[in-house]
């Protein structure tokens, strides 16, 4: 897909370029989901190294609102593809999947994360610890760090060495897919969200 190397490689229609730090992934799985969504937190079938990467979010320019977000796997290498990322189950086949569609995960709270599956409990024992039910839609952990940088976005700390990378969805609700990034040999070399703010010619 050109238009996210124009935007992500090209810089197009950015502002600037967040860099939140380095996400904490154990179990070689990755997840992408609305963190107030306790049923979301399946990782990818595509599995990487364990290891930390870093994480970039992409301003758009006349919005200034969180338009893409990249975990770099391998910045060092050149993407030359963009497959869209999928869990267990679900197809990019042509026949299963009609063109201009996208498989994506529901976002109704504003805010997207990307995690390891492994940190989901952590992160729910957390998240539930004097929440009431008036606050469901509500972040009681990450609210008062997403606070810090204007409500926009935080890496937080979870217990056992994990972390979570949360930050505001764009517009706020929508469904999003993400995309891999592969390079010439095939091997990932990036994770990146779309969250629907960049205007690019393949919207037409």
């Amino acid at each position: 897909m050109q238009a996210l190397n124009d935007i992500i490689i090209g810089k197009n229609g950015v502002s600037q370029i967040i860099k939140l730090g380095a996400l904490n992934i154990t179990s070689g799985k990755i997840c992408a989901c609305d963190p107030l969504a306790e049923s979301q937190f399946t990782g990818f079938e595509q599995s990487v190294q364990p290891g930390k990467y870093p994480v970039e979010l992409y301003l758009e320019e006349d919005t200034d609102l969180v338009g893409m977000a990249v975990l770099w796997i391998d910045k060092t290498k050149l993407v030359s593809e963009w497959r869209m990322a999928t869990i267990p189950g679900e197809s990019i086949s042509e026949k299963d999947l009609e063109d201009g569609y996208i498989l994506g995960f529901p976002v109704e709270s504003g805010l997207a994360a990307f995690m390891d599956p492994a940190a989901a409990e952590a992160f729910l024992k957390l998240e539930d610890q004097d929440k009431s039910d008036e606050e469901a839609s509500e972040s009681i952990f990450l609210g008062p760090l997403l606070d810090e940088n204007g409500g926009d976005w935080a890496l937080a700390p979870l217990p056992d060495g994990h972390n979570i990378a949360a930050f505001s969805s764009g517009y706020g609700e929508g469904s999003y897919a993400c995309y891999w990034g592969l390079d010439a040999a095939g091997n990932v070399c990036a994770l990146a969200l779309d969250l629907d703010v960049f205007f690019t010619e393949e919207d037409f």
